[in-house]
């Protein structure tokens, strides 16, 4: 009987071993089951293995995450962008990301719905970002400013997604992006200093924005061989401007990227700006995102501006079929040459 005792005994200590070991074991799992990424601001996060939602509260980030992320699929919350550009690009996207206006949505309504990763900017509602910190939602600065930083971000994002297919994806974006800027800078070589034009880019046509030396709208448009007339010389990012300003500066063209041409009515100031009466007034493409500001998209900017300024310059570019082949190798949207067209011109298309 003793023996059955001391047998039975063991068993159990047998038992305890295995069961701590078994505990010990998924505390090295779970351990494992984040992984180390970096954000814009140098900031080490841990993220999860795997991400099946994220949300968005930077809305240059979306277009990245539509670029590495096929179609947003695991995209569970953004910005209202629902229109009909978007629902081309994303298909069924409506079906399971919820629109939100982010500068009032709340850290509950982000964890409600299942959150793993929330990508952000340093001008995100940082009271919303401290309560999903402390929530443990890991919150990923990706806020851009220049060249750098959108190829940086794009690495970031497919860093964060720890996919095969983001990181193939974004290594395609950044060998295209080179070549697309190295056949631009190569082309306007041969414009001569006397025939490069004047430019102005505003955020819209009645809060006039200009954009300082660092911006992305400065740097694309000197890829493009254009004179970028800078606002200011404070190194402010954006910089308020004056019609009368505008006027002063008198630049061959004004690039627009958020273009209401309701503003142009009959006795709008605009009508009488030498740039306007030359049909240089002009909003900036757009789809998922603005072609001015950086986003996954902005890299087309550069022929865009290379064909609509110097097309004699341009060599053998055929520009809608450039921006077809891209939104079909980078979306997977078989665009039409109508659409392309509609979309170079700053416009949404019907759903």
């Amino acid at each position: 009987m003793k023996r059955i005792i001391s047998a039975l005994l063991c068993l159990a200590m047998l038992a305890s071993v295995s069961l701590f070991a078994g505990c010990s074991t998924a505390g090295k799992e779970n351990s494992s089951s984040t992984r180390t990424i970096v954000d814009m601001s140098g900031t080490e996060i841990e993220v999860p293995t795997k991400i099946e939602k994220y949300c968005v509260l930077y809305s240059s980030a979306i277009s990245i995450c539509a670029l590495l992320d096929k179609n947003m699929e695991n995209m569970c919350m953004c910005p209202t962008i629902y229109g009909g550009w978007t629902s081309r690009l994303c298909p069924g996207i409506e079906d399971h990301v919820i629109a939100v206006n982010k500068k009032t949505v709340t850290a509950e309504q982000i964890i409600e719905v299942g959150t793993q990763v929330v990508f952000c900017s340093s001008s995100t509602n940082q009271e919303t970002i401290t309560s999903l910190q402390e929530a443990g939602i890991p919150c990923v600065n990706v806020g851009m400013k220049t060249a750098d930083d959108l190829l940086k971000a794009v690495d970031i994002v497919a860093a964060t997604f720890g996919t095969d297919y983001a990181k193939k994806a974004a290594a395609a974006y950044k060998e295209k992006f080179a070549y697309y800027q190295d056949y631009v800078e190569t082309c306007v070589q041969n414009i001569p200093q006397d025939a490069r034009k004047s430019i102005l880019v505003i955020g819209d046509l009645t809060d006039i924005t200009g954009f300082g030396e660092k911006a992305y709208e400065a740097y694309w448009t000197g890829v493009a061989g254009l004179n970028y007339i800078l606002p200011s010389n404070d190194g402010a990012d954006k910089v308020n401007l004056t019609m009368e300003q505008v006027f002063e500066f008198d630049p061959d063209a004004v690039v627009v990227e958020t273009f209401d041409d309701r503003v142009l009515t009959e006795d709008s100031s605009w009508l009488t700006l030498r740039a306007y009466n030359d049909g240089n007034v002009l909003a900036a493409p757009k789809a998922l995102d603005n072609w001015s500001k950086p986003g996954a998209e902005s890299m087309m900017v550069y022929l865009w501006a290379l064909n609509m300024f110097y097309p004699e310059y341009a060599g053998d570019l055929d520009l809608n079929t450039e921006v077809r082949n891209f939104y079909k190798d980078f979306y997977g949207y078989d665009m039409s040459e109508e659409y392309a067209n509609v979309l170079m011109q700053g416009k949404d298309v019907s759903d």
